[in-house]
């Protein structure tokens, strides 16, 4: 490629929403994914989510989320709003599983992980807590 080309190229205005960046929200998004209402069947998860600090703060947190149910992502249509508010939540509950008491665990339970995997996928993003 020639010299001209490669600065052609180069010169050629971006999108900004092809970044997800607004000019009067920045990186952060118009409605706010804490916000988000999600369908019934994610309620349990809302809820132990909830209550991370209480959980946290009694060394409890593994077997309330071994107890949780296993949810199919895919049975209740989700937009992306939606999805990101899952990815956050997840997020949380496999960080609060994996440090959340001592020794760490090197195993996350099927009932999040696989969740939390197809979100993830879904997303096009690594199944890790992301402030992106």
């Amino acid at each position: 490629m020639t010299l001209a080309k490669l600065k052609e190229r180069s010169l050629k205005p971006f999108k900004l929403e092809d970044y997800d960046v607004s000019w009067k929200y920045g990186f952060l998004p118009a409605i706010s994914p804490s916000e988000m209402q999600l369908p019934a069947i994610f309620r349990p998860l809302q809820e132990t989510a909830a209550l991370l600090p209480k959980w946290l703060s009694t060394g409890q947190i593994r077997p309330v989320i071994e107890a949780m149910p296993e949810i199919d992502v895919g049975e209740a249509p989700l937009d992306e709003i939606q999805l990101r508010r899952l990815m956050q939540v997840y997020s949380y509950l496999t960080h609060a599983y994996i440090w959340g008491k001592q020794p760490s665990a090197n195993v996350l339970p099927c009932n999040i992980a696989k969740p939390f995997y197809q979100i993830a996928q879904t997303l096009g993003r690594p199944p890790v807590l992301s402030y992106a």
